[in-house]
């Protein structure tokens, strides 16, 4: 592998954000001193490492500081200043910018690197960094990671990703800054009430220059107020009476009052983002199931129209998808969507299928999460299959046993869900990459196919291809191992003088970030 390295530079176009939020952005002048902002969730806990929840995923950037992020598939470096490949990629040497501070003063190092690497590993919280042997200090602001591997697609996400604070801010606090976070970002949080509510405030002393800092860290507003409101009804209240000027979920049926021609467009309008997460039917291919028929998982997915399911249970709100992911997702080819394959709902073909296979009937058990709408997809799902004669017999499984019940193999068909949070790719490594579920799985429906595998590797490499997607797509098509059915939409009302979107990789809205008019 070649060397190279990679810094915080700005460019003209790098200044101009994007509707995702992509790019460098010099810092802007305040352009909202009020911003009032509904979430459905309370954090709960604010530590940097804590497990994420809804609400965390949306409320803590801003306060904490990660050292690069990846926005629209492409990196931005934030405490990094620069970082730099071995010649064979096996370490990565990273320097860290010298005038870090967080917010109560603390002067930033590579041991505080160190500290947060040792201590959110101890607590099982940083993840996706199984190809990382040590963290090693160089110097004062230098440090190496050392890999067991060379880099593949995606890694820089789990390798940069997790919060960065100062080993003496969070040694002084007593819960973890689970109630008192202190970080590196440009807000200050003060004020929590569990179940209430909190404040952001701009700090003064950010210490990141304009030029270099990064489009996730925006400081376009002084002062942003969150309330907590875990009803629907009541956030749309909330909207109505002007308490708040943006939110976070609220029911369907309450999005066109805020949409164009709406009682209340003049103050708000809507900002659809789709989730990092696609609704997927899988068949158990364990060798000799009934499921372990191509015939009959390709007749099932021409049997299932996931037009419908995106009417009928999401109310259009979202994609019928043609591939395992959303259609964002860094790697994904537009010309997928317009291919003639079982995407296409086509009950005669679903018949020829099943006719060629070897199905005599038997009762397969559908099993689903125990929420509403996917159990509402799998109901649909079982309406499609029994009009073409497959007989099914759905079983709800609750959250806290999900995991151990899916991976039982004690199933022939799986509506699930799975993330690609930045590239296409991770969304085939997520469920049928052995490389997450260990050779004796092989994957989330227990195909063991080599050559799937070595496709899936190969569009893993850092310089995979486009034709490197396009061959483990045509794989999976022809083999029938999976069928993404609805990657929906999450919508936000946001103020009328918004006017330019920020999203994190998560896909959630960065408040301080967007911009405003004055």
């Amino acid at each position: 592998m070649n060397r190279r390295k990679v810094t915080a530079m700005l460019t003209a176009a790098a200044m101009c954000m994007t509707m995702a939020g992509g790019g460098l952005t010099a810092k802007a002048e305040v352009q909202r001193d009020v911003l009032n902002f509904a979430i459905s969730t309370d954090p709960g806990d604010f530590g940097p490492w804590a497990a994420t929840n809804t609400a965390t995923r949306i409320c803590l950037w801003g306060v904490y500081q990660e050292l690069a992020t990846i926005i629209d598939g492409q990196e931005e470096l934030v405490l990094l200043k620069s970082y730099e490949l071995s010649d064979d990629g096996l370490e990565m040497y990273c320097e860290i910018w010298d005038t870090i501070t967080d917010t109560a003063g603390n002067h930033m190092t590579a041991n505080d690197v160190l500290f947060c690497w040792e201590t959110g590993s101890e607590l099982g919280l940083l993840t996706g960094t199984d190809f990382v042997d040590e963290l090693e200090v160089t110097g004062d602001y230098t440090f190496t990671f050392k890999f067991n591997r060379t880099l593949e697609k995606g890694d820089t996400l789990g390798l940069f990703k997790w919060k960065v604070v100062t080993q003496a801010a969070y040694e002084a606090s007593d819960d973890g800054m689970a109630t008192d976070p202190v970080g590196t970002g440009p807000y200050i949080v003060s004020d929590y009430v569990s179940g209430s509510g909190f404040t952001y405030t701009l700090r003064d002393d950010y210490w990141q220059t304009d030029e270099y800092n990064a489009s996730t860290n925006g400081q376009n507003v002084q002062t942003i107020n969150w309330y907590i409101i875990t009803e629907s009804s009541q956030r749309t209240i909330a909207l109505q009476t002007g308490q708040v000027d943006l939110c976070q979920e609220i029911n369907s049926l309450d999005l066109a009052q805020f949409d164009e021609g709406g009682a209340y467009s003049e103050d708000y309008d809507l900002y659809g983002i789709s989730e990092d997460k696609t609704i997927q039917f899988f068949a158990n291919c364990t060798e000799g199931s009934v499921t372990d028929d191509v015939n009959l998982r390709i007749a099932m997915y021409y049997a299932i129209d996931n037009e419908v399911i995106l009417n009928s249970v999401y109310g259009g709100s979202g994609t019928a998808v043609h591939e395992l992911m959303g259609t964002w997702a860094d790697g994904y080819n537009s010309d997928w969507d317009t291919e003639d394959n079982y995407y296409n709902y086509d009950v005669e073909k679903a018949a020829e299928y099943l006719a060629a296979s070897n199905y005599n009937g038997e009762e397969l058990e559908l099993i689903v999460e125990n929420d509403e709408n996917k159990t509402n997809v799998a109901q649909l799902v079982q309406v499609f299959l029994q009009e073409i004669g497959v007989n099914v017999t759905i079983s709800t499984v609750e959250a806290s046993s999900w995991d151990d019940y899916k991976s039982s193999g004690d199933w022939d068909l799986l509506i699930s869900d799975d993330a690609a949070n930045v590239y296409a790719v991770k969304g085939w490594w997520g469920v049928l990459s052995q490389d997450r579920y260990g050779e004796e799985r092989g994957t989330v429906n227990f195909i063991q196919d080599e050559t799937l595998q070595d496709l899936i590797s190969a569009a893993m490499a850092v310089d995979a291809t486009d034709e490197d997607n396009t061959a483990v797509h045509d794989y999976i098509i022809e083999n029938g191992y999976g069928y993404g059915i609805v990657n929906p939409y999450m919508y936000y009302v946001i103020p009328s003088d918004m006017t330019n979107v920020v999203t994190s990789y998560q896909r959630a809205v960065i408040p301080g970030s967007c911009t405003y008019e004055n």
